[in-house]
């Protein structure tokens, strides 16, 4: 490029990969506890750290109860007393226990991820706070070194040619 004559740079298309674990041992949030009998016995599940939706952390937490022991089948379909799904109407996360399980948020920040407070549910209920799902990354910025003269949303000057939140 020459010097002293004045370049556009823009952003036509951009595909990326969500690759960083919103669960993971370094985050703190990656256990939870659940139990099959009142609270009597409680069993750990560690999630591997890994980009993490509420659907497939749900899916996860069914297979390590499946593994224990914890589960039915009916009519040749997998039944469990857990289930812990997202509320798109609401924004919020639903859990459901039946027959006596409870569901311990006490060992790590995972109750975060899914808006409840650290605390041991005893029966079905709805998150208590905004799901957190992206563990507080709530924007993604596309940079350029060679750009200048973009805006920021504090009305300084950037490099940013593009910003946007992970879905």
């Amino acid at each position: 490029l020459e010097k002293n004559v004045d370049y556009e740079v823009g952003l036509i298309s951009l595909s990326m990969n969500y690759s960083y674990p919103n669960v993971s041992s370094t985050n703190g949030n990656n256990t939870v506890e659940y139990s099959p009998n009142s609270g009597t016995n409680f069993y750990t599940v560690t999630i591997p750290d890994g980009n993490w939706s509420v659907t497939s952390l749900n899916d996860y937490i069914n297979g390590v109860m499946k593994s224990n022991g914890h589960s039915n089948v009916v009519n040749s379909v997998d039944v469990f007393d857990i289930t812990i799904s997202p509320n798109f109407n609401t924004g919020l996360v639903d859990i459901f226990l039946l027959n006596n399980y409870h569901l311990r948020f006490t060992s790590s920040t995972f109750h975060n991820l899914l808006g409840y407070q650290s605390v041991t549910l005893t029966s079905s209920s709805s998150s208590t706070k905004a799901v957190d799902i992206t563990n507080g990354i709530t924007s993604l910025n596309v940079r350029a070194s060679i750009a200048t003269g973009s805006i920021d949303a504090n009305g300084k000057n950037s490099d940013i040619l593009f910003s946007f939140t992970p879905v």
